[in-house]
C-alpha cells in the first residue's frame, strides 16, 4: 500500500463566520492529516481519480487546477499578514476603523435620503465618464483633421519643391 500525505483542513462544517474568523494559528491548530491510501494493483484510473478530485480545502481553495478560491481571495491584514509596522500606516488604519465605525452608528447612513442621494451621485459619476469619453472622442478627431491639413499642406509644398525630404520627414 501507498501512503499519500496530505496537509489538510475540513472547511465542510464550518459556517461563513468560522471561515472567515479563521486566522493562521487556528489553522495549524485545526489542520489534521489525512491519508490516502491506494492499493498497488488499484493505481491507475483509481489513484488519478482520487488525487484530481478537488475534494480537499485548505483555506477556502480547493486543489483542482484552476487554482480558484471558492470563497473570494482571502482577505490579508496589512499589519499582521503582511508585517508592515509602519505608525503612520497603523493610524490610518485606524482612523479608517473609527470612522466606518461612526458612519455605521448614524442614523443618516440607513436612510432613504441617504440612498437616493448615493444613487444620484453614482449616475453623475457616470455622466461625467461618459463626458471624458466625448472629450477623448472630439481630440482623436481634431488629431485626425490636423493630420490631413498637414498631409494637404506638405503635398502643396511637395509641388512647389518649397521643402527638401528631410523636412518633410520630420514634420510627418
Amino acid at each position: 500500500m501507498r501512503n499519500y500525505s496530505i496537509k489538510a483542513q475540513s472547511l465542510i462544517d464550518w459556517d461563513d463566520e468560522q471561515k472567515k474568523d479563521m486566522d493562521k494559528q487556528k489553522l495549524k491548530e485545526i489542520s489534521k492529516q489525512v491519508v490516502i491510501n491506494i492499493d498497488d494493483e488499484e493505481k491507475g484510473e483509481n489513484e488519478d481519480q482520487i488525487l484530481d478530485q478537488p475534494s480537499i480545502e485548505i483555506n477556502g481553495w480547493n486543489g483542482n487546477k484552476g487554482r480558484s478560491y471558492l470563497y473570494g481571495l482571502p482577505l490579508l491584514d496589512p499589519v499582521t499578514d503582511m508585517e508592515i509596522d509602519d505608525d503612520a500606516f497603523k493610524e490610518i488604519l485606524l482612523r479608517i476603523q473609527l470612522v466606518e465605525r461612526e458612519l455605521q452608528t448614524k442614523t443618516e447612513y440607513h436612510t432613504n435620503e441617504m440612498k437616493i442621494g448615493l444613487s444620484i451621485y453614482k449616475h453623475k459619476l457616470q455622466l461625467q465618464a461618459q463626458i471624458q469619453a466625448q472629450e477623448r472622442y472630439i481630440a482623436k478627431s481634431k488629431k485626425m483633421i490636423f493630420e490631413d491639413e498637414l498631409n494637404a499642406m506638405t503635398a502643396v509644398l511637395k509641388r512647389f519643391f518649397r521643402i527638401s525630404y528631410k523636412q518633410r520627414k520630420m514634420w510627418l
